[in-house]
């Protein structure tokens, strides 16, 4: 069935019609109810024969014949025909609406308004273009500027020569960094779409203008993120180059770890495998090399289990003997140790042996090296953090007991 198609003398007609109808459903209701024997009010009753007019329906049903009465054909052209002119005016409606919100600085009021313009997707590519860009006004004032440079973005893409969203575009770059090739497309974009309108000449000029401006912008930002891009890749050959020497100085050396390093893989090493936090100290830690001793330099714990505390130590080389490395920390009493028993004469050190049947340790000395210490046959560094334990000679004496036709292997004494 064809549409029929309406007027606005035919609607003014239709509306006038429609209020008088409506006045005497409700007047003859009003009476019958009236006239009618007082019975207990039913509301269900009472919504059904409102909900059965035609200007309360929210489901319209046909006749039999699969049509529509006069009259829901007039409530459908008056409030449900929502195609050409009546979306257009719709939509500049909620244009305006937003216009007077912004006015009067009511941004988000403004923001709602424009958007239910742009939800009646009116086939007006100029309209769009100016909802958007408001919306973009308006978002701007708020600081929200990356949502303003998309609805300018957005409206460009209905008029690729709309003045205001070219002009904001070149004010919300002064505010935030766009893509650089974004912005160039942009540019390049509007700038062809010029070139072919039939704008005026001093609007052309004028356009010119603002989008040379957003062109020296964008190779400006194509200029830096090219500059980033090669800092970037020179200081990722760098980092591996370090990580290359770092692997192969540990291999050299013997090093044990867990979890596993593959020392021949630099482009899988991870930094964070060696990333160490130590008590009291406030920067990661990590394992480094140093050219000019030649030196693995370590952070190093120091457990002292009798009496429940630890200390740390950072860059401990790993040539140097632990006399040397570790003479600082038991020169003087801790305040937790006022008596000094831990002190270089009256303790030994050891290293906690990776068997997964009982705990052993293997005592190291004094007159080693921190390499000689480390790379004890059965020694593992956990977490690249290697734990020397400190124990006092009396601890040892209660405590611990050597592994028969093991030379400096020790176990915990099983409790009798």
């Amino acid at each position: 069935m064809s549409k029929k198609s309406y007027t606005d003398a035919e609607r003014d007609e239709l509306r006038k019609k429609l209020d008088e109808d409506l006045d005497n459903f409700m007047e003859t209701l009003a009476k019958r109810k009236k006239d009618q024997p007082k019975k207990e009010f039913n509301l269900e009753e009472w919504m059904n024969e409102i909900d059965n007019h035609p200007a309360f329906m929210t489901e319209l049903q046909p006749n039999v014949g699969g049509e529509f009465s006069e009259t829901i054909q007039a409530l459908q052209a008056l409030k449900y025909d929502t195609e050409g002119e009546d979306i257009m005016e719709t939509a500049n409606n909620h244009k305006e609406e937003g216009n007077k919100h912004f006015k009067y600085k009511k941004y988000r009021w403004a923001i709602a308004a424009y958007t239910e313009g742009m939800k009646m997707k009116v086939p007006d590519r100029k309209l769009n273009a100016v909802l958007y860009s408001n919306r973009a006004a308006c978002h701007k004032q708020l600081g929200n500027f990356r949502s303003a440079f998309r609805d300018c973005r957005i409206a460009l893409r209905f008029d690729p020569t709309y003045v205001k969203a070219i002009f904001r575009i070149s004010e919300l770059i002064e505010k935030f960094t766009p893509e650089a090739d974004v912005l160039m497309n942009l540019a390049e974009t509007s700038l062809e779409a010029m070139e072919k309108s039939d704008l005026p000449q001093e609007e052309v000029f004028s356009l010119k203008q603002i989008l040379c401006k957003i062109t020296k912008v964008a190779m400006k930002l194509e200029e830096k993120e090219a500059m980033r891009k090669r800092k970037a890749k020179y200081e990722a050959s760098k980092d591996n180059t370090k990580k290359e020497v770092l692997l192969k100085k540990l291999k050299e050396r013997g090093y044990s770890f867990y979890p596993k390093i593959e020392f021949d893989d630099a482009k899988t090493f991870e930094w964070d495998s060696l990333m160490v936090e130590l008590p009291g100290v406030p920067a990661l830690q990590c394992v480094y090399y140093d050219r000019e001793d030649e030196s693995l330099n370590w952070p190093v714990l120091l457990q002292y289990a009798e009496a429940g505390k630890v200390d740390s130590m950072t860059e401990c080389p790993d040539n140097v003997d632990l006399s040397v490395i570790l003479a600082g920390p038991f020169q003087e009493p801790s305040e937790w140790d006022p008596s000094h028993n831990y002190r270089m004469d009256n303790i030994r050190l050891f290293l906690e042996i990776d068997d997964i049947d009982e705990e052993k340790i293997v005592e190291v000395f004094w007159n080693e090296t921190l390499k000689e210490a480390l790379t004890k046959k059965g020694y593992t560094i956990a977490q690249g953090f290697p734990v020397i334990l400190v124990f006092t000679k009396e601890y040892i004496s209660k405590e611990i007991e050597q592994i028969q036709g093991r030379p400096h292997w020790y176990r915990y004494k099983k409790p009798t």
